[in-house]
């Protein structure tokens, strides 16, 4: 899958929790699911910057699991 087709269904999954949201009034709904999105395409251009970047090797690694178990 490129990243292209990644993102676009990101965004479609991403858009049927915010329907399912609206129409069970339960901005809870799916929630864990959208963090686990939203996370895995922050890492993704996280490391894309740091390869494509000089400042990238200079800075120190993140520590990419704890922003996973945060809960929105």
């Amino acid at each position: 899958m490129t990243t292209r087709e990644r993102l676009e269904c990101g965004e479609r999954m991403l858009e049927r929790i915010d329907a399912q949201r609206q129409s069970k009034g339960d901005p809870g709904i799916f929630a864990a699911v959208e963090g686990r999105i939203v996370g895995r395409e922050l890492d993704d251009l996280e490391t894309e910057w740091r390869a494509d970047s000089e400042m990238g090797a200079v800075l120190p690694q993140p520590n990419l699991s704890a922003r996973r178990s945060v809960k929105p």
